[in-house]
């Protein structure tokens, strides 16, 4: 059985690349999406991370990074899975407790790890889990797709568009900026 922890655009797009593998089930916890949603998916909802812990052979995660799922997989919840159960996280490092994965890899609760995501990121070249043999790491660049990167590009684009318009930018993730005087002037703030 594999079991997904979110079922996102990622998660659900995974779902999809898998369905030809014909997995015997496929279980899903997301409390964000209904469960009809994930029973058309071809995918069985859970009620709860601990249901589909003891269940799950693989696990994928694919959750954003909130206080809920920050180490979401934690020492309690690795002693719930089942024993040789696969762990993939593609989503964000601190949902799951490194020095909790460290223990269960070396307890062989664990079977292996593939990790696209750390905590800490970077991962400190010293960092024990870049010597065990039964995890793969990659770095986190799932965004390089071509098709991401034309809309980086895009998004970009439009950005520099809407400021040479006077316009407020969509995406901007330090809007405390704009209140300078000498941005307030050139760029039409709440419709003034």
């Amino acid at each position: 059985m594999i079991g997904f922890i979110g079922l996102g655009a990622i998660g659900f797009r995974v779902l999809e690349l898998i369905k030809p593998f014909r997995p015997r089930l496929i279980l899903v916890y997301d409390p964000y999406v209904s469960r009809d949603f994930i029973r058309l998916s071809g995918a069985i909802a859970v009620s709860s991370v601990d249901e589909l812990l003891t269940y799950s052979d693989i696990i994928t995660v694919h959750a954003p990074l909130t206080a809920e799922t920050e180490k979401l997989l934690n020492i309690e919840r690795f002693k719930r899975m089942k024993k040789g159960v696969y762990i993939i996280n593609t989503a964000r490092g601190k949902i799951i407790d490194t020095d909790a994965l460290l223990w269960a890899l070396e307890n062989g609760i664990v079977k292996a790890a593939a990790l696209d995501v750390f905590d800490p990121e970077p991962i400190p070249p010293d960092h024990p889990i870049l010597k065990m043999k039964n995890v793969i790491l990659t770095p986190h660049i799932a965004f390089a797709a071509s098709k991401t990167c034309r809309m980086m590009d895009e998004y970009a684009i439009e950005e520099a568009l809407r400021i040479l318009r006077g316009e407020k930018p969509l995406w901007i993730l330090n809007p405390e900026v704009l209140e300078r005087d000498n941005l307030r002037a050139k760029i039409k703030i709440g419709g003034e």
